[in-house]
Order: C-alpha cells, then structure tokens, then sequence
C-alpha cells in the first residue's frame, strides 16, 4: 500500500473519530438546550461537567495512543472543548447584554469552569495544547466587577466610620472602623486575586485599577478621621464648672502669695482616650496597607506596563508637594503682642489649594505642613498670611506668590523658596515634583503618603494642645522667679510648687489659672531642687496626660508623640535662650549666667522625666540626646565669646558646611509606596554622616550683639543660595522615577 493511501486512511479515521465527537456533543447539548430552553448558564454548566467527565472516561479506556498518529483522548477533548466554548460564548453574550452588573455572581461561575475546563484540555493535549481565550472572553466582566467596586469603596470608609464609638477593640488598639474598612479592601483584592488570571500584563491593569480605588478610600478615610479628631481638639470638657475654675485659681494665688502681678494662660487642655484610639487607627491602616500592598504582589505587577489604551487619552499631570515650613517677623498693625495667624494657598480664580492650622502668639511661627497640588503645566498660586480673629474678618498679614513650573523641577529634587510678604517678613515654602502616573505603585504611593501625612498631623496637634503649658513654664519669667529674692524669708519652693501641683491635681481641666513673679530678695544662687521645683506644674501636667496616652496609644504611636513633643521642648528652651535665625536686629537680650545655668538644667531635667531611667515606657536615649540637644548644650561654650571669635568661627564652620552639604531628593510617592521603601529612606537619610556644625547656633548669638546685622546678611544670603541650588541640574526625570 503506497504511502498516499495510508495517509488517506488516517485522515478518514482522524475525521470520523472528530465526528463521533462533534455528534456526542450535539446530542447531548440537545438534551439539555430541549429542557432548559436557550444556551443559559445551566446549559454551559451542565456540558462543562459532562465534558469533564466523558474526558475522564475516555483517558481510563484509551491510556495509551492507538498508533503513533492517532490518540482517541485529545482529538475528542479537543472537539469537545471548541464545542463548548462557542456555547459559552453565546451565555456571555446574553448575561452581558441584560444586566451584567446583577449577572456577575453567575458569570463568575462560568469563569472559574472555564478556567477548570481549560486546564483540563491543556492536560490532555499535551502534545498540541488546546487554546481556549478564556481570558479574551471575561475581560469585560473583570472590568464590571472593578467599577462595582469602585462605586461601593465611595461609601466605605463612612459606612465603617459611622457605627465606630472609638473603643480599643484590644488593649491600645485600634478600633472598628479600620478593622471594617481593610476587611472588606482585603475582600476585594483576595477576590482579583484568586480569579488566577493568565494574562499578567491584563493582570497588573485589573491590579492598577483596583490600586487606586484603594488609594481614595484611604484618602477618605483619613479625611474622615481628621475631621473627627479635629473636633475632639475643639471640645471643652462641661464638667468645669465655675467654682472648679475659681478654686484653682484661689489655689494659684496662695500658694504663690508672695509673687507680683497675674499672667493668665491658656487653659490645660487634657487628651482623651477616644482621641487616642483614631491616631491608633491610622497607624494600623498602615501596617494594613502594607498587607495589602503585598498581596496584590505589586512590586512583581508593576513590572507590566498598563496598556497604552488606560493613559493615552489622558493628559500628562505633575504633582506638586508644597510644605508650608514657616513664617518670620510677622507682626499685627494694630496690637504690639504676636499674631495668630494661618496660611491658605489658592489659585488666580481663588479655589483654596490649602490651609495650615492656627499657631498662636508667635511672631516666627512653625507650620510644617504639607499639601499636594496637581497641574497640568505651569500655574500661579497666592500665599495669604492671616491672623485669626475670634469674630469677625480675619487680618491680612502680608501675601507672596508662588509659581509651580515643571520645567524647573525636572530633577525631582526638592527646593526651598523664601517668598518675601508684601507687608514684612517672609515665608519660607520646600517644593517637589513627580509625574502623575497611573501605574500601581504610584496609587499606593499615595495612599501611604495620605496615611503618613494624616498621622504627622495628628501628632502635631497632640503637641501643639500641650505648647502653651511648655511656653508658659519654660519661659525667661519663670527663670526670674527662679533667681528673683524675696523682701522677707526665702520662698520655699518644693512647699509652693508642691501646694501649686496639689491643686493641679485637684482641679484638673480648669479654662485658666495665674502665676503672679516672686517679690525682690536678696538670697544666693537657687539650688538644683529649687530650680526643678518651678517646672513640677508641668512634670504634674504631663503626667496625668501621659497616663491617658500610655494606656490608650499603642507602644509606636506613643514614640511618636513623645518624641515630637521632645522636639517642641527643645524648640522652646532653644526659643528662649537665643533668637531665630536672621540679619534683623533681635529684642531679646542674652541671658546672665545664671539664667542660662537655670534653662541648661531645666533641659536635663526633662531629658531626664522623659527617659525614665531605660524603661520601656520611656523615651529613648539616642533620641533625647539627638542633635539639637547636643546644639542647645553647646551654647554655653560659644554664648561668653567675643564677637570677633564668634564671627571667625562661624566663617570656618560655615566653609566645612559647604564642602560636607549632600543634596537631599525630594519624597516622592514611589520612595513612599510601601512601609519597607519608607524604612529604607530613613535608614539611608539616617546613614548619611552628620556633617552640620553649630554655625547657625552661633549665627543666632551673634543676632542679640550690637554691630553684626551686615556680616549676619551676608552670611543668610550665602546660605539661602546653597540651599537653594541644585548641583545635579543634568539629573533627567526617567532616571529619578527609577529610583
């Protein structure tokens, strides 16, 4: 037999196996398409399991190939499955077209059987794999399923915050709301996830857009959160009565009989446990987005480009962070005392961008908050200073203009602007740029930057309830009622102080109370227990907050808010012992010996009540006895100096700055998208050697000596242009985005 006849015989017995396929398969569609009346799901489902089977049926009775050409199982499994997937096809197309949205549980279904029926064609064609498009086929249902998600994310974060009373569901814990809020987020990604879609590069879009509706139900959340904890800051406890407030005050005055005058103060203002739990929150939103970040496995999907499609009818956007840091010789027309004051950002139509928080009494106030701004190329913007009025319109402070032009930051490196106010003063901006992409990094990039931004903030106002208690013990007037004699016997000041903590304690939240000076008296220098005993007020006053934020915050949000309301301390005894940092000449005067003396030990004191002695509960060492403890210590060897030697070695500390400076890149979201690129960023910042000397500390003593305002603008004019260069101008953008 000729080898054309033996070709012709295997092709009749190839084509009359595929036709008793082809046959078996109609017969019994048939069957099913007479019972259920149209090619539904339970048609498809219903062939699905009987195709398995009869492939199953088929292996068991025909293990081997008959010949080397003719293999009964994958010609059979082959002519099923096409079969199946054109009736498939034709139930989508019905689901789709009646309401997908309701359809989706049941197309789901079909999927996950299509998925199954394609591993088992694949099984069983081994030697010439069957390709179903399943993936094709369920991409529009993916996307259904992704807006559907989209739209019900709106509502989240409000749903799960509404029923919260912001109760530790764990002893300093978080409470229910983020618990219920990354439940049902994780529910979302497990569900993506466990479809096991075949097609990567579809994946990371599917993964992409589901990023960023995680990424906006954050954002709601924390400005949510915010919103109620900035009304917890607001609320003044109903209980102080009247009487409560007057025997504190009677209490005040006697302990202190002997001191002159009044000097009213803001009131205590105690932390509550509810409070307490929302920064929980945010912290645990943290971790949980990590969790999250994870198991969408983002860093091996951001390898897929989004198709070209999801972006190219979108116009390229910049993000702007504008760090609003702070403001210097700020003065009010009408009133000689420092103003309240605020700044909004807004644009040429007046659309407000941004608004800072109020810091009161402070002529050099300290924002440091930051804001993003997206644009679409270069945009102007109004910087407005405002001091707040109780009633009424608020004053106007001075205004400086901002311009944000991508063109000058396409290094990516963030860049400090000094705005000049058109009244007096000025206002100092740190500026940064990224690209906006839709890439899902970058989505959780944001969502981790929205997280840490809010907690920075909660923090801030943590301590900034706690400053006026700082700047009314910590102030050059209690130093002199340290040092002041008495007209008659010496003041007992572990009695008085102690009588003044006692009745602290037993009038705890009253709105205010007065501490009059000592009377003149002629006596020695005070010991180190007397200079300890004028701040136990605030050693009382801290440690009945700090019971409530140790019993309530978790151990890392605790470390956080000691250790900013350390740095405010040391901002204020630093305050107190020199001036800020500029050419005009200073009011205040240097301290005598022994006034610094008092403030120095002051400071070790705290190091010390915030330490407490190496326990867990405590501060650590490392960062009491950070850098500007260390500046603030230093002052007692440069503060007796000449002017001339103060000046030469401001010079020389001046030049080793300029050779040891290192540019420092800007936060940009993809250095944020994760905790562990958040970590890495502060071990490399923290590695960097510390190359700054106590130039501007000494700057700051020379500014209360007579003749040094020309040689001290100079030197901040020599300072502003190094800070404000950039030495790596060739950097390009696609080199910092890899970063």
């Amino acid at each position: 037999m000729s080898e054309n006849n033996m070709g012709a015989i295997l092709e009749s017995i190839l084509g009359h196996i595929q036709a008793q396929a082809f046959g078996s398969y109609i017969e019994q569609a048939s069957e099913h398409l007479e019972l259920y009346g149209s090619k539904n799901s339970i048609l498809v489902l219903k062939m699905a399991s009987w195709l398995e089977n009869q492939a199953k049926k088929l292996d068991r009775k025909f293990r081997d190939p008959i010949t080397s050409e003719i293999d009964i199982v994958p010609l059979v499994v082959r002519q099923h499955l096409t079969l199946w997937f054109r009736d498939l096809e034709d139930a989508m197309q019905l689901l789709m077209a009646d309401s997908p949205t309701d359809s989706l549980d049941e197309m789901f279904g079909l999927y996950r059987r299509a998925s199954r029926l394609a591993e088992v064609g694949e099984a069983f064609t081994r030697d010439r794999p069957v390709q179903l498009p399943v993936t094709a086929l369920f991409c529009p249902v993916i996307q259904v399923w992704l807006d559907q998600t989209a739209a019900k994310t709106r509502g989240w974060a409000e749903q799960a915050l509404v029923v919260d009373k912001f109760k530790p569901s764990s002893p300093n814990g978080p409470s229910s709301s983020v618990t219920d809020l990354f439940d049902s987020l994780r529910s979302a990604v497990a569900f993506l996830m466990d479809l096991n879609w075949r097609d990567e590069q579809q994946l990371a879009v599917f993964a992409t857009q589901l990023a960023k509706t995680i990424s906006l139900t954050i954002n709601e959340y924390c400005l949510r959160i915010e919103q109620l904890f900035a009304e917890d800051m607001r609320q003044v406890d109903t209980t102080q009565t009247a009487a409560k407030e007057e025997a504190w005050l009677e209490k005040a005055r006697s302990t202190l009989a002997s001191l002159q005058g009044e000097r009213k103060i803001q009131a205590f203002f105690n932390f509550t446990p509810e409070s307490c739990v929302k920064l929980n929150n945010i912290e645990i939103a943290r971790q949980q987005l990590d969790k999250l970040y994870n198991q969408l496995r983002v860093d091996d999907l951001s390898a897929y480009s989004p198709s070209a499609s999801v972006v190219a009818n979108q116009p390229q956007g910049f993000l702007f962070t504008v760090k609003i840091v702070l403001a210097e010789g700020l003065s009010l027309d009408s009133s000689h005392r420092a103003p309240d004051s605020f700044v909004i950002l807004s644009d040429e139509h007046g659309n407000r961008y941004a608004k800072t928080r109020t810091i009161h009494d402070d002529a050099d106030p300290r924002w440091d908050e930051s804001f993003d701004i997206a644009v679409n190329g270069d945009a102007w913007f109004m910087a407005t200073v405002r001091h707040r009025n109780l009633s009424g319109k608020h004053d106007l402070l001075g205004r400086a203009y901002l311009r944000l032009d991508p063109s000058q930051h396409v290094d990516m490196v963030s860049k400090d602007l000094l705005l000049p106010l058109d009244s007096r003063g000025h206002l100092l901006l740190r500026v940064s740029m990224e690209g906006v992409r839709d890439d899902i990094q970058y989505h959780f990039g944001k969502a981790f930057r929205w997280l840490k931004r809010t907690e920075s903030d909660m923090v801030r106002t943590f301590v900034d309830k706690m400053t006026p208690v700082l700047r009314h013990t910590l102030s050059r007037n209690t130093i002199k009622s340290v040092l002041k004699p008495s007209a008659s016997a010496p003041l007992d000041y572990n009695e008085a102080f102690g009588k003044l903590s006692a009745a602290y304690r037993s009038a705890l939240g009253a709105s205010d109370y007065s501490i009059p000076p000592i009377k003149d008296e002629k006596r020695r220098g005070p010991s180190d227990s007397e200079i300890e005993a004028a701040i136990h007020p605030l050693f009382d006053y801290l440690d009945t907050n700090n019971h409530t934020l140790a019993s309530t915050l978790s151990s890392d949000a605790m470390q956080m808010v000691m250790s900013k309301l350390w740095k405010q301390i040391l901002m204020t005894i630093e305050a107190m012992i020199v001036p800020s940092l500029s050419d005009k000449p200073s009011r205040i005067r240097a301290l005598s010996d022994s006034e610094l003396d008092v403030a120095l030990k002051w400071l070790k004191f705290l190091r010390d009540f915030f330490y407490i002695g190496g326990d867990a509960s405590g501060v650590p060492l490392n960062v009491l006895q950070n850098v500007k403890f260390n500046e603030i210590l230093s002052i007692r060897i440069y503060y007796d100096w000449s002017t001339d030697d103060l000046m030469e070695e401001c010079i020389r500390g001046f030049q080793s700055t300029l050779r040891h400076r290192a540019l420092k890149p800007s936060k940009t979201v993809a250095s944020q998208r994760n905790l562990g690129t958040i970590r890495a960023r502060k071990s490399a910042k923290k590695a960097v050697a510390n190359t700054t000397s106590n130039t501007e500390m000494i700057m700051r003593i020379l500014r209360m000596r007579q003749g040094t305002q020309e040689f001290l603008a100079q030197q901040i004019r020599t300072l502003s242009v190094v800070k404000l260069e950039n030495p790596k101008k060739g950097s390009s953008l696609s080199a910092r985005r890899r970063l």
